[in-house]
Parts: structure tokens; sequence; C-alpha cells
């Protein structure tokens, strides 16, 4: 069951661990 990015946090924070981990690679890449 897929359900929208509201309600991610709440069922898996796992989630939100990886959301972070690749916005801080997308950033160190874009700022090389």
């Amino acid at each position: 069951k897929i359900e929208p990015t509201n309600g991610s946090q709440n069922d898996n924070p796992f989630n939100a661990q990886i959301r972070v981990k690749l916005a801080k690679l997308i950033i160190r890449i874009t700022f090389r």
C-alpha cells in the first residue's frame, strides 16, 4: 500500500533517514 509523502514519516521513520542521506549526497555533488 503506497501512501502520500505526508504520512510516510509516521508509518516508516527509516524512510526519512534515507531521504536525508540522499539529500546530503545530492548537495555534495551539486556544490562540489
